[in-house]
This record gives structure tokens, C-alpha cells and sequence, in this order.
């Protein structure tokens, strides 16, 4: 078997203890990957109390067990670009964006200095400001 250095899962909902939760249809390979793994990281859009996930879903919904977790992380939009049902979907025009800047020297500098050599704060805030401006162009249409 693989034995993998470290594993690292992004969910919907996590719990202190290092319990997680998937909220959307499809629970991917997590808990397979974390089994796998010398260090186990969970990130999750919201952190909750233990006790409570079942708040949030059933208990077929929390398919990561504390025992899984080294270490828990309150990460919001931690999956994107891609999807983390129903917190929020794959944001195309972003997909777009990094695809289109790959091919030109210029349009990656300018996209990694947008996106990549700025904090998570600058990184959230021109992702908002690409998704008003690709709602904003929708709505001209």
C-alpha cells in the first residue's frame, strides 16, 4: 500500500475534535486519503462545536472520524475554484481566467499577482471583485 506524508481534505463542515462533515452528493475518497497518511489536515468552510454536525445534516453526512485529524482548520471558500455543495459551486469565470492565463507569459504574471503573491485576504477580495464583474457582464447580456 501507498503511504502517503500528508493528506489534506477540504469539507463542508468540521467539528473541534477533528470530526468532518459532507454535506454535498458525492463524498469523494476523504477519508481514504487521510487513512492513508502519515499527517492527516482537515479544513472545513465552517467549524463547529462538538455535538453539533448533526445539526447541520445526518449522520450519514459525517464520514470523517476524529481519529482521521491531526489537525483541524476553519478555511472558508477553501475548495475554490472548484465546488463544495451547497456551501457554493465551481466558480467558472475564475476557471476561466487561470486556463486563458496559462498560455501567455503576461496574462500569468498578472494573474499571480492578482491571485497568488497576495494574503488570503487580498486572494478573497479579488475573487469577489471577479465574480461581480462576471455577474455584472451576465446581467448586460
Amino acid at each position: 500500500a501507498l503511504v502517503l506524508d500528508a493528506a489534506f481534505v477540504h469539507l463542508n463542515r468540521a467539528d473541534t475534535h477533528g470530526n468532518g462533515q459532507i454535506l454535498g452528493p458525492d463524498p469523494f475518497f476523504d477519508e481514504l486519503f487521510l487513512g492513508a497518511a502519515t499527517r492527516r489536515f482537515v479544513t472545513a468552510e465552517k467549524i463547529v462545536s462538538p455535538g453539533a454536525l448533526l445539526d447541520e445534516g445526518p449522520i450519514q453526512t459525517v464520514t470523517i472520524n476524529r481519529l482521521l485529524t491531526d489537525a483541524v482548520a476553519q478555511v472558508p471558500h477553501g475548495a475554490h475554484f472548484t465546488s463544495c455543495p451547497p456551501d457554493y459551486d465551481r466558480d467558472e469565470a475564475f476557471q476561466k481566467q487561470y486556463a486563458g492565463s496559462g498560455a501567455d507569459a503576461d496574462a500569468w504574471k498578472a494573474f499571480s499577482a492578482r491571485y497568488l503573491e497576495v494574503d488570503e485576504p487580498g486572494y478573497q477580495a479579488a475573487v469577489r471583485e471577479t465574480t461581480e464583474q462576471a455577474a455584472r457582464a451576465k446581467a448586460a447580456q
